[in-house]
């Protein structure tokens, strides 16, 4: 179900218990108009909102023996240098390249269209 059908879905639900007059009970018409004010407040996450949420630049140092380290901002987890796996953290999952929260927003859309 789209979140346009849920909509309509409550907003039916509202017009056939407004329509029983005195018969509807008063919570329940109350309550349903609420789901329509939570539904309609509901909006997509967009792509600027992943990259607040997600998006990290890793820490580069060197270490004692000169070697290039880089540290995850979010939990301090440190990889070397030359390691090729940059897209994520190997630890926590932040995402550090503009490829990672594209990963990150087509997951989120996969789990959108299976839910509806």
């Amino acid at each position: 179900m789209t979140l346009e059908e849920a909509i309509k879905n409550r907003e039916d639900c509202m017009k056939y218990l407004e329509g029983l007059g005195q018969k509807a009970s008063p919570d329940c018409l109350e309550a349903v108009r609420w789901s329509v004010k939570a539904l309609k407040a509901l909006r997509p996450v967009s792509r600027e909102q992943v990259e607040k949420v997600w998006r990290g630049k890793w820490i580069i140092q060197q270490d004692e023996h000169r070697e290039l380290i880089k540290k995850c901002p979010k939990c301090d987890f440190p990889i070397s240098g030359w390691w090729g796996a940059d897209r994520f953290c190997a630890n926590c999952g932040e995402a550090f390249t503009d490829e990672a929260v594209e990963m990150v927003m087509e997951k989120l859309e996969e789990l959108h269209d299976t839910s509806n």
